[in-house]
């Protein structure tokens, strides 16, 4: 049981340094083509990889922890207009960002269970 514990945080802990990574260093979370026009995002890939793996209430809480970094930099360092007045608003921004989270976890949790009943 402990190991398993352990397990699960250290791969919440790689997964959230990642995260952080992601949304606050240039061009790596957030892509930005041209400077008027909004990011190109690849956080969401990272955010369902962490949803399959550990399951749809820590999708859901990892998704969370994406929204509030996602509302921090809205109001920190806007890119554009779009940023600027859609995700400074907290539902624009917390709920895509955790139902990114929680549905894959539910989409891999309902493989797991049909492969375990083959």
């Amino acid at each position: 049981m402990r190991r398993e514990e352990t397990k699960r945080m250290a791969i919440t802990a790689v997964f959230a340094a990642l995260l952080i990574i992601q949304t606050f260093v240039p061009n790596i979370g957030y892509i930005r083509i041209v400077p008027a026009l909004p990011a190109i995002t690849t956080i969401p890939l990272t955010i369902a990889v962490y949803g399959t793996l550990m399951g749809p209430k820590a999708g859901f809480i990892f998704g969370l922890f994406w929204g509030i970094t996602r509302l921090i930099v809205a109001y920190t360092q806007p890119g554009d207009m779009v940023s600027l007045m859609l995700f400074q608003n907290p539902v624009i921004s917390l709920v895509p960002s955790i139902l990114a989270g929680y549905f894959p976890g539910i989409i891999g949790r309902y493989l797991i269970k049909i492969n375990m009943t083959r």
